[in-house]
């Protein structure tokens, strides 16, 4: 699952190990960063574990990150 926040050009990407599952996934995942970054859109990954284990710290990034280029 992804956000975005265009004015901030910035997706959160959150999918943990599973979501991948195999090889072609993991690429596609890559090849889809590459081409926001090369865009000008920032990708912040953030796993189920991360989510599920510090959900303070990850809101916290992910303001910081929408406060960033503000």
């Amino acid at each position: 699952m992804s956000t975005y926040w265009p004015a901030q050009k910035l997706v959160v990407e959150f999918d943990g190990w599973r979501a991948h599952g195999h090889r072609l996934a993991f690429e596609k995942n890559r090849k889809r960063d590459q081409i926001l970054m090369a865009n000008g859109i920032r990708v912040m990954r953030v796993t189920d574990r991360q989510l599920t284990g510090e959900p303070i710290a990850i809101a916290t990034r992910i303001a910081m990150a929408l406060n960033a280029n503000m």
